[in-house]
């Protein structure tokens, strides 16, 4: 089994390349790594109005950094909802990594399922909640392998077809 050093100098190595080949390369052996026995589908937490509540880690879409808290937007019943995590987003990232979830800024750490668009101009992130979340020059290689790129058939393609 790998330890959480192996899986940060994967994302170290994504962070760094240029070569996009290879970003998809390390990111399928990333994948491969992360492969681990069932963990738990949910988890309790505070609600802003302060009561407990169990959430899906499916449902959460994103985590802000709050000062020293963090507050985690989960999205469901077509809604969003907001809760609180009592200790920094550094502390919620570790944790969360084995979910998959990928930090895309200092301040931000998103579920890769919970991206509905990519706005590369703007270097945001439209979650199926409609909240935009900005991502970091650091994080943009990461981000952009996330969405392969597919080319339109050339014209002359077009053509021979036809």
């Amino acid at each position: 089994m790998k330890t959480d050093k192996h899986i940060r100098s994967y994302v170290k190595q994504i962070i760094k390349e240029k070569d996009k080949a290879r970003i998809e390369e390390l990111i399928y052996e990333l994948l491969e790594l992360k492969e681990q026995p069932p963990l738990p589908e949910k988890c309790q937490l505070i609600n802003i109005d302060s009561s407990l509540e169990f959430v899906l880690f499916n449902d959460i879409c994103f985590a802000t950094a709050d000062r020293c808290d963090t507050l985690i937007t989960v999205w469901r019943n077509n809604k969003e909802e907001l809760f609180l995590y009592g200790s920094n987003i550094g502390e919620l990232d570790k944790f969360l990594e084995r979910y998959g979830f990928l930090r895309v800024h200092e301040s931000y750490l998103i579920n890769p399922n919970s991206i509905a668009r990519h706005v590369k101009e703007l270097n945001k992130l439209v979650m199926i909640s409609g909240s935009l979340v900005p991502v970091s020059k650091p994080h943009r290689a990461v981000v952009a392998a996330l969405f392969p790129v597919i080319k339109a058939p050339s014209r002359k393609l077009l053509r021979r077809a036809s």
